[in-house]
């Protein structure tokens, strides 16, 4: 018997196709290269959101969307931000999205996206004993993060770098949290359980958690000239390396050339203290692929490019891309890929 999702059926999907063999991602019909460095943050969630989220969804709108969201997390997370503090970074996030209402006014997936910044922001600074800004709902939402972290405006430089990442690894398909939020957005139990039950997800170090890993081998080789003696010790005991190669992405993986645009830009920069553990950047995966339950039916809501299916190649992976809040799992047919 065969175990695991690798290979099934099971949604469809009009955002995005990872091709693992040719090293390419498209979104909405755009190869991700010509879109990193070319859109904001807003403009790349108005192409994901596009017939799929309540409301306006030009980046104009959208902006201005984020901005008050950011306002109304500050406002009601402020209790929390103590105990989140007190936390892993992630920790801290999982805690402050817990605290916020699936029943909010504002529209769940601005609130979350618009919350995700802010919590991280405050978990940062309270770590290094400083204590939380309230957003500046004026700047955009790389802009306003950075601000709120750093105490003050970041150059230019480091906003467009972190706006060419988030737009990067906005969307990729199906994955293990977003499998999660699927499941759980399939029982109605409302947008926000289900981005919080995507970060639990997310969280492992065999998904988003990642680089996590990465950075204590990083720590752990500490110089230059130590690597090889460190490798070879570590591949003797029979460990495993994180963050070499990719399970989809066969002969190069397509986003790597986009995030390059962004180095770019924060190369010979000093980064801010804490800035490299930030998860911010992994959560915007799930932040942007939240989407509001859509009137029409999901036949009409193909915009650039006809729908696709996604092959799984990952035993434990997700099928919520391309689907909404509340769609029951077996009326969709699409295949899950790992991120």
């Amino acid at each position: 018997m065969q175990t695991g999702l690798e290979g099934v059926i099971v949604a469809e999907t009009i955002l995005s196709e990872v091709d693992g063999e040719a090293g390419r991602l498209v979104v909405r019909g755009y190869p991700i290269d010509e879109l990193t460095g070319r859109v904001s943050y807003a403009e790349m969630a108005a192409l994901l959101w596009q017939g799929l989220a309540e409301g306006p969804v030009d980046a104009g709108t959208i902006a201005a969307g984020l901005g008050e969201a950011r306002v109304r997390a500050f406002e009601v997370l402020a209790p929390v931000f103590a105990p989140a503090g007190r936390l892993t970074h992630l920790e801290g996030l999982r805690l402050g999205l817990s605290a916020l209402s699936d029943r909010d006014p504002t529209p769940a997936h601005l609130l979350v996206s618009g919350a995700i910044p802010v919590i991280l922001a405050a978990v940062s600074r309270l770590k290094e004993g400083d204590r939380p800004l309230a957003p500046d709902p004026s700047l955009d939402q790389a802009a306003d993060f950075l601000r709120m972290r750093r105490g003050e405006r970041a150059p230019t430089e480091l906003e467009s770098a972190l706006t060419a990442y988030l737009v990067t690894v906005a969307e990729h398909g199906m994955n293990a949290s977003t499998f999660t939020a699927r499941v759980v957005a399939s029982t109605q139990a409302g947008m926000v359980s289900s981005v919080v039950a995507a970060l639990c997800a997310l969280k492992g170090p065999l998904h988003g958690g990642a680089p996590g890993p990465v950075l204590d081998m990083l720590d752990a080789i500490g110089s230059p000239d130590r690597v090889v003696g460190w490798l070879d010790r570590e591949l003797a005991a029979g460990r495993r390396l994180m963050g070499f190669g990719h399970r989809i992405y066969r002969v190069t993986c397509s986003r790597r050339s986009s995030r390059r645009c962004g180095q770019v830009g924060i190369r010979g920069s000093r980064l801010p203290s804490g800035w490299r553990r930030s998860p911010w950047s992994a959560c915007a995966i799930t932040s942007l692929t939240v989407r509001s339950t859509p009137t029409s039916s999901f036949t009409r809501l193909c915009c650039w490019k006809p729908s696709v299916s996604i092959a799984s190649s990952s035993p434990l992976c997700s099928p919520w891309d391309g689907c909404w809040v509340g769609r029951p799992m077996s009326s969709s047919k699409s295949t899950t890929v790992d991120s």
